[in-house]
């Protein structure tokens, strides 16, 4: 890499954006030499500063509080995730094998979220064909799960070099929710995605979304420049993927996004456009999945899966229905606290999910590092989750933010899932809201945070704040 020949230092550690950051695409990513930050544009924000590049070389040891229980701690902790289960079954081809698992759940998103089944996914985009693809795996640096995984198409139109991924949210982004089931193309958007540096799940929803006006002749072929977008086209997807990163033709509408494009293109588009606060829905319907719905409606940063999911919706002793909405409000706060408290600690979010570090070991490892004995406290622990998400949300509220922005698009409230285990079912978006207001104790009508559940987490500056801009529950 250029960045390391002129610093003269291979040990140097880059972060980038690629030609899409540079030409603003909305959903820019960042990308280091393993993995991406992609969701919410962030790549967009350096390219719109000039900064192409960030280059960091340590040079100082890491001191931490006690190192002889921190080292104890690991060790033990090494120990038991590997002769963990969950952890042998995920470590080879990571979340990539979710693509099985989903559609039998019925809730792996096709068509622009139109339904929850695609035919033919079965050997076509589950573990067993990534397994006649697959090239070694791959991992973060000092990471023991290793869920990484390089693939390589080897023969047909998609041929090339060998592609470290695709993950589930790419094998869904421009599998099931373009209709398509063909894995080397997938392969190659997830190359391009990568090489010009955007995040796969919203490029492919976008594409989604084009191909959804066209079946319903809102956008026409000589307005797709001549594309044919019909379902599982994925030549054609391609090629429109090409635009849309170098912002050409019909791809600088669609650069934007689908929030800001519907708002463009007009005649009734808004409705297909499935996002969150101008973001795009990761792969889990939430038609079939209640709680992790309503995570994604009320997540601070838009349609996000990294914030609160709902694992006991899915797997683990403590599983719950997932078809009810009950219950789901009380849930959703839980698991959207438990994640911003983990993300204190600099933790992944698989070995959360996967119940492989539990909030005890957390909290020894957080006090064996700074030294705070606070930490020891499971109670305390949940607060300082619980206080992020607050000041997240005041956050949001004082940047006009409320009520009206939690809410799933109409497709989800107003369509059943017409087939699959999940037929049937709708996103009972009011009930849900409610019941997840009143766990956080904000105000129902606005969804504002309340004096009083701001200051029970010490957060009256916050509440004093709100209050003198008229925006406190």
């Amino acid at each position: 890499m250029r960045i390391r020949e002129e610093q003269e230092d291979e040990k140097v550690k880059v972060a980038a954006i690629g030609p899409s950051g540079e030409k603003l695409v909305r959903f820019a990513a960042i990308v280091d030499e393993r993995r991406t930050a992609s969701r919410g544009g962030v790549g967009a924000v350096m390219g719109s500063k000039n900064l192409k590049a960030i280059a960091v070389r340590g040079s100082k040891r890491i001191d931490v509080a006690d190192p002889a229980t921190m080292k104890e701690i690991t060790r033990s902790h090494m120990e038991t995730v590997k002769n963990d289960p969950k952890f042998k079954g995920f470590s080879h081809l990571g979340t990539a094998s979710a693509v099985g698992f989903c559609h039998e759940l019925g809730v792996y998103p096709v068509k622009n979220f139109q339904e929850g089944v695609l035919e033919h996914v079965e050997g076509r985009l589950t573990g067993e064909k990534v397994e006649e693809i697959f090239v070694k795996d791959d991992r973060c640096q000092l990471c023991h799960i290793g869920c990484g995984t390089v693939l390589q198409v080897k023969e047909g139109p998609y041929a090339g070099e060998p592609v470290e991924g695709p993950e589930y949210e790419t094998l869904y982004s421009f599998g099931g929710e373009i209709g398509n089931t063909d894995l080397g193309m997938i392969i190659e958007a997830n190359r391009i995605c990568d090489d010009y540096g955007v995040d796969t799940m919203s490029a492919g929803c976008t594409i989604g979304f084009a191909m959804e006006l066209y079946e319903k002749n809102i956008l026409t072929r000589q307005e797709l420049d001549g594309l044919d977008l019909t379902w599982g086209n994925h030549g054609a997807a391609i090629e429109l993927l090409k635009k849309i990163v170098t912002r050409e033709g019909i791809g600088d509408l669609l650069a934007e996004g689908t929030r800001k494009a519907a708002q463009k293109i007009g005649k009734g588009s808004e409705q297909y456009a499935i996002q969150v606060k101008g973001l795009e829905l990761p792969g889990y319907e939430p038609r079939g999945l209640k709680g992790s719905g309503l995570n994604l409606a009320t997540a601070p940063l838009g349609a996000s899966h990294c914030i609160g999911q709902c694992p006991q919706e899915i797997m683990g002793p403590q599983a719950v229905d997932r078809f009810t909405p009950e219950g789901k409000g009380k849930l959703c706060t839980f698991n959207q606290d438990k994640v911003a408290l983990y993300e204190t600690g600099i933790v992944c979010i698989f070995p959360m999910a996967l119940g492989l570090i539990d909030v005890p070991t957390l909290g020894k490892m957080l006090c064996a590092a700074t030294g705070m004995v606070d930490f020891k406290d499971e109670d305390y622990l949940f607060t300082v989750g619980a206080r992020i998400l607050h000041i997240e949300r005041a956050f949001n509220v004082r940047e006009g933010f409320s009520r009206k922005d939690d809410y799933l698009p109409p497709r989800f409230q107003s369509e059943s899932l017409p087939s699959g285990p999940a037929q049937g079912h709708t996103f009972e978006m009011d009930q849900l809201l409610d019941e997840y207001y009143e766990a956080r104790g904000w105000d129902k009508k606005t969804g504002y945070p309340t004096r009083s559940a701001l200051e029970r987490l010490d957060l009256k500056p916050v509440a004093d704040e709100l209050a003198t801009m008229g925006k406190l529950g």
